[in-house]
């Protein structure tokens, strides 16, 4: 069953989507994970393209593609950086069965509902190769400095929160296996892995279609 949710309304209206500091950061960190040269890599809710241009400055050698919910996003990204861009939800993408190598999801996961999270990662399955990647950075509900201040994760156009457990879970209920868990916060990126749960503030996950 197709999703109700407006996601291109609660997306358009999250401004902060275009000055997000650690954006570059993580585009880093997906740049030294994907493996091999001459990939073809989708970029899943890529906004304007900041995030890519790092990619693409880093990783020439990547054929990258754009994929976002807001049309006029897509119409500001800088030419040159993405082959190819795409205008759909991330729940039925326009693309053809086992046609990418690796997908990158920054900051994406907690913007869908659950269902929709499984919907989204069903769809990314299907469009990877045999043993494509999935890397997928998001906020950590479990942070203890974020339960310590009695904030939370979601709202606005945060509807879902995920755990490394949770979010690792899902994946391998959909056909991936977990590679590794590391974080992305201003802390735990210095720190890497094999960390308690409650460190991350924030955190990439990589995994490998089955």
């Amino acid at each position: 069953m197709g999703t109700t949710m407006d996601y291109t309304g609660l997306n358009r209206a999250q401004a902060g989507a275009e000055s997000d500091s650690f954006t570059s950061r993580r585009y880093q960190q997906f740049a030294s994970h994907i493996e091999g040269s001459g990939k073809r890599v989708l970029d899943v809710g890529c906004s304007t393209g900041r995030g890519g241009a790092t990619l693409h400055r880093l990783r020439p050698d990547l054929d990258l593609w754009a994929l976002d919910c807001v049309p006029e996003r897509l119409d500001q990204i800088h030419p040159g950086v993405y082959s190819k861009a795409v205008c759909a939800p991330a729940m039925s993408l326009p693309l053809q069965d086992a046609c990418l190598d690796a997908i990158i999801a920054g900051k994406f996961i907690e913007h869908l509902t659950v269902e929709d999270a499984e919907l989204a990662l069903r769809e990314f399955r299907r469009v990877l190769c045999h043993g494509g990647q999935v890397l997928l950075t998001t906020p950590n509900p479990r942070y203890l400095r974020l339960l310590l201040s009695g904030r939370t994760v979601t709202g606005g156009a945060h509807l879902s929160g995920w755990t490394t457990g949770s979010a690792a879970a899902l994946l391998q209920s959909v056909g991936f296996q977990t590679v590794f868990v590391e974080g992305t916060g201003r802390v735990s990126i210095l720190l890497g892995r094999r960390m308690p749960d409650w460190a991350y503030g924030s955190y990439m996950l990589g995994a490998i279609r089955c």
